[in-house]
């Protein structure tokens, strides 16, 4: 599902990089093999761009154990790419049968800064009781309005940031600041 996943993944690697981290790989988990989605990262100033099409699948629509053979096979080629930090793109649906929740049993203890992109605001709430997710923010459609950004962060307690705008890219940038001061170059 198109929600904005690729365009905030594209968004953070530019401010990665903006702000002095060392090696950013881009990586696109789960969803359908998309080209036009690496190149994006890639644009974005990614150093590396690795997805499942790397590891052998045209998409992540198959049965959970190839995935997860897959996906052990990507993270090693992630892994050997010794990034400073990974920008990961998983979902297309995570109701639907990409196996989201093969990466979440794998990956989610390894998540650090969380970005939650959406349709809508019950999606987000969808999201966080299915999978015990508390994002650290929520973009993507939902956020395309003031009463979306409302409504998600009424019903989330999480800040909702419109990445479309100056103000929610520079509100990101301080976050993600905030988050590694500890492995930033000073300025």
């Amino acid at each position: 599902m198109s929600c904005g996943k690729t365009y905030a993944a594209k968004v953070i690697i530019h401010l990665l990089k903006k702000m002095g981290v060392g090696k950013v790989v881009g990586t696109k988990l789960a969803g359908a093999g998309c080209y036009n989605d690496i190149l994006n990262m890639q644009d974005a100033g990614a150093d590396a761009v690795l997805d499942f099409v790397d590891a052998g699948l045209p998409s992540t629509i198959v049965p959970v154990q190839q995935y997860r053979h897959s996906l052990k096979i990507l993270l090693s080629m992630i892994s050997q790419q010794n990034p400073d930090i990974v920008v990961a793109e998983a979902g297309a649906s995570p109701l639907e049968e990409y196996n989201d929740a093969a990466i979440l049993s794998v990956l989610a203890q390894q998540a650090r800064f969380v970005v939650l992109c959406a349709s809508d605001a019950y999606a987000v709430v969808g999201i966080e009781e299915a999978f015990g997710i508390k994002p650290t923010i929520i973009t993507g459609i939902v956020t395309a309005t003031s009463a979306g950004i409302e409504l998600v962060e009424k019903l989330s307690d999480v800040p909702a940031l419109n990445l479309c705008t100056d103000k929610s890219i520079a509100e990101l940038e301080l976050l993600l600041r905030a988050f590694l001061k500890d492995v930033l170059p000073p300025d």
